[in-house]
Order: C-alpha cells, then sequence, then structure tokens
C-alpha cells in the first residue's frame, strides 16, 4: 500500500512540475529518476513519507561519494484531492500576490532612503580615500 500511495505522489509531483516548473523545482526528481527507481526498485533511492499537520513530508535517501544524503520536501495535503489543480492555482497566486506586496514595500523603502544612504556612503568612500 505504502508504494502505491508513493507512486500517486511521485506521478502528482510530475504533474505539478509539468505546471510550475519554476514554482516546484524540487519537485523535478519525481519526473524521471525518482518514479523509475521505485518501480524498477533498482535501490538508488530510500524513500520515507511521514505526515506533519499540513502537508506530507517526503524523505528522500541517496548514497553519494561513500555517505548517505537525503533530501526533505514538503507537499501539501491537497495534492491528493481531485481538485487540486485549482488549489494548487489558488495557492501559486496567493503566495505571488504575498511576494509581490513585499518586493513593493522594500522598494518603496528604499527610493524613500536610498538617496540618503548613497550620500553617506559616498562620504565614507571620499573619507577613506584620502
Amino acid at each position: 500500500k505504502f508504494d502505491s500511495i508513493l507512486i500517486h505522489l511521485l506521478c502528482r509531483m510530475n504533474d505539478v512540475y509539468e505546471k510550475y516548473p519554476t514554482v516546484f523545482p524540487q519537485f523535478e526528481p519525481a519526473k524521471g529518476e525518482w518514479l523509475r527507481d521505485l518501480i524498477i526498485e533498482d535501490g538508488d533511492y530510500n524513500f520515507k513519507l511521514s505526515k506533519t499537520k499540513n502537508e506530507y513530508r517526503l524523505g528522500v535517501q541517496s548514497y553519494i561519494d561513500d555517505f548517505y544524503e537525503t533530501e526533505y520536501i514538503r507537499i501539501p495535503f491537497y495534492l491528493l484531492d481531485d481538485n487540486w489543480e485549482e488549489k494548487l492555482a489558488n495557492d501559486v497566486k496567493e503566495k505571488r500576490i504575498s511576494f509581490l506586496n513585499k518586493e513593493i514595500k522594500r522598494i518603496q523603502e528604499l527610493i524613500k532612503t536610498g538617496p540618503e544612504k548613497i550620500t553617506e556612503m559616498e562620504k565614507e568612500l571620499e573619507e577613506l580615500m584620502k
């Protein structure tokens, strides 16, 4: 049962990556190597799926250069829902709105204080160059 849930999750991660590759670049390995490894069981990766209050947490362990490396990927619960595309689109939109609001405020602050800071830095540079 674990493998079928994991295969379903990796397939969904692939779907998400295909729709939003720049938003979810961490899902890219699910597209090829992880899913292929799980299906043919060639043993390059070990998978551990855990559940937190708000999301799944996929641990992917690989053996590289004589040591194990584990990558953890957070996956929202709604990705396994039937209407995942709508929920994902809303989530991506909300995150983008939040990012843009923060960037606008940051740039507005730079515009307000920027000229004064440049003048201060130029004076300091001039003093140091003497």
